[in-house]
């Protein structure tokens, strides 16, 4: 695969719209998985379509962990009292939420690392 269909698969066609400013991540997430292949990758593909399915139950779950982390703190902010069990629920909630982001980023990162070293030694 050239570095220039490399790209073209990377990039997939253009996302139908974008979300609007502040819509949320739900919204980016949704509008994004629907530029990404299906399960199964087509033919010509690089990535397995086992990779492009945990890919998108990973963002999913972070995504979930976001919502759940925000009503809690909605709560909060709406006046709700928590005794320290509670609270302490949230803090864990949170620290676990940053956890599953900080991994997501590491594991981008390495994906753009590998993508960098493929294209570099194609040329």
């Amino acid at each position: 695969m050239t570095p220039t269909s490399l790209a073209a698969a990377a990039s997939g066609p253009a996302a139908p719209s974008t979300p609007a400013p502040g819509s949320g991540f739900g919204a980016v997430l949704e509008a994004r998985s629907m530029r990404l292949p299906a399960a199964g990758a087509p033919a010509g593909s690089s990535i397995p379509g086992g990779a492009l399915a945990a890919a998108r139950d990973a963002l999913a779950s972070l995504e979930r962990a976001r919502e759940r982390l925000d009503r809690l703190l909605d709560g909060g902010r709406a006046g709700r009292t928590c005794t320290a069990r509670e609270l302490l629920a949230v803090q864990r909630e949170a620290y676990g939420y940053a956890q599953r982001v900080e991994l997501a980023a590491k594991v981008v990162e390495q994906g753009a690392q590998t993508v960098k070293q493929a294209v570099g030694t194609q040329v």
